[in-house]
């Protein structure tokens, strides 16, 4: 009974997952209004907690970024404007959408991660993983304090991943995830039981062995010359023992 209720939670969540994509579209097109928006100033974004962090210091250059394209070249008429709509600008704006969206989605889960005290390893493998997604503007920052080349990045992360290894276990024990693992290889009781389960087929041969009271695998054994014998190999074998 628990098996078949949390197939059904699994079947429910991905139901779930699968219509809010088909809902919402794809990320583009809802970037595109959010980074313009906030752009322009019709919206602004929960202030961070932590404004000197990296993550931080990220979302503003990529704000500031968006900025700077959608007033360049400012002329006194409509046309020569700094309007979202102008083409040119357009094609400049629409790479940073999606960077944008993201930028704004790390810091702000970077702050709550902090705020709730969840343990600075795993902040640390999601700060990591997050400067990752935009390497370059890190390696160009201006700040010293907030750039990190490429070789520093990856050693950042190599260094709170193999931390985060090393606790791995701690922190699946503490989710509590066991019941809810369904995949028979996650231990060997459970293969064990599987394998009880699956149906045996046998041919003439698998037969007559049963009679005579051999085993094939013991069969194949009792010869130490031979180290592996392929499927296709093994009856000839065995009737040769016979």
């Amino acid at each position: 009974m628990h098996s078949l209720s949390r197939s059904l939670t699994r079947s429910l969540i991905q139901s779930d997952l699968r219509g809010s994509g088909v809902a919402e579209g794809d990320i583009l097109g809802i970037s595109i209004r959010f980074a313009v928006d906030l752009a322009l100033g019709r919206i602004t974004p929960p202030p961070s907690s932590n404004p000197k962090s990296r993550l931080a210091c990220h979302e503003a250059g990529v704000v500031s970024q968006i900025r700077s394209c959608l007033y360049r070249n400012q002329g006194p008429s409509e046309e020569n404007s700094g309007s979202h709509r102008r083409r040119q600008i357009e094609a400049t704006i629409l790479p940073l959408c999606v960077p944008l969206i993201q930028a704004v989605g790390h810091r702000m889960a970077y702050d709550a991660a902090i705020e709730a005290s969840v343990d600075p390893t795993l902040i640390g493998i999601y700060l990591s993983s997050a400067i990752l997604s935009d390497p370059a503007w890190y390696s160009e920052a201006n700040d010293p304090s907030i750039r990190l080349s490429r070789s520093e990045q990856l050693e950042m992360q190599l260094a709170v991943c193999t931390k985060g290894v090393a606790r791995l276990e701690e922190w699946l024990d503490k989710l509590e995830i066991e019941p809810y693992v369904l995949a028979s290889i996650v231990s060997e009781e459970k293969w064990d039981a599987y394998e009880q389960t699956l149906e045996i087929f046998g041919g003439p041969l698998d037969s007559k062995m049963e009679l005579s009271g051999i085993d094939i695998d013991t069969a194949i054994q009792g010869s130490q010359s031979i180290t592996y014998l392929p499927r296709s190999s093994q009856s000839s074998f065995v009737a040769a023992k016979l």
